[in-house]
């Protein structure tokens, strides 16, 4: 099932005035900011914030990262609304110096939501961000993951039995920034089996080139569910 819903999703880079504790307390409050705007609630359905966990040793996890960022938001045309105040986007792009490392302009991407497994909701979860060989045509690239995907997240439902594939929109800029192919995200029990579904990745379909990828465990938090608004949903 493709969600109505485009998500806007960011790898964040704390400032390196920040250590990661100080640095999740500083994304909270940045995210309270970005609440305050005008119009939120009639533009976003939802945000999380996910917290990078630090203790995991896996080796094919990036401990180069923060955090992984959500916004869902009701409709395209809400996710352009959402940015079009001139004062709230100064004030979070100063505040968002302060935060992180790296711009969130230059580290995320707009998707839309495969549901592969359903059930998808905060937790403990795993992101997958992929990019395709630039040989590859990306089209392509992305059908045969899904396919993949589809068939062998059954086989992994002890340790994620929710799962769902984002893929950049299909308009300009959308994957401008990250430039990722796909995004995986699957929500596992806990750690332990977040750790195991990790091991249990293959890196990628059989006849797939890979040229990159970056895999984090996180802990995610819900700041805002506005699913309920049935009228605009």
């Amino acid at each position: 099932m493709i969600s109505k819903h485009p998500k806007s999703i960011y790898l964040a880079l704390r400032n390196p005035a920040l250590d990661h504790d100080s640095f999740m307390a500083r994304w909270r409050h940045h995210g309270s900011l970005g609440r305050a705007k005008p119009g939120y609630a009639d533009n976003v359905v939802r945000y999380e914030q996910c917290d990078v966990n630090q203790e995991i040793s896996a080796p094919t996890c990036s401990r180069d990262y923060d955090g992984v960022g959500i916004v869902t938001y009701r409709t395209v045309e809400a996710r352009r609304a959402h940015h079009s105040n001139p004062s709230s986007e100064v004030l979070m792009a100063q505040d968002g110096a302060a935060t992180f490392g790296v711009p969130v302009e230059e580290t995320r991407t707009f998707c839309y939501e495969v549901t592969i497994l359903s059930g998808m909701r905060e937790g403990t979860k795993v992101f997958r961000f992929v990019w395709r060989e630039p040989a590859a045509d990306h089209t392509s690239f992305v059908a045969a993951w899904a396919a993949s995907l589809s068939l062998n997240a059954r086989t992994l439902r002890d340790v994620a039995p929710a799962c769902v594939l984002n893929v950049p929109l299909n308009e300009p800029g959308a994957s401008a920034g990250l430039g990722c192919d796909l995004v995986e995200e699957y929500l596992c029990p806990d750690l332990a089996a977040a750790s195991r579904l990790v091991e249990r990745l293959s890196p990628a379909p059989d006849g797939l080139a890979v040229d990159r990828s970056v895999t984090v465990i996180t802990d995610s938090v819900c700041l805002y569910d506005g699913s309920d608004r049935n009228s605009t949903a």
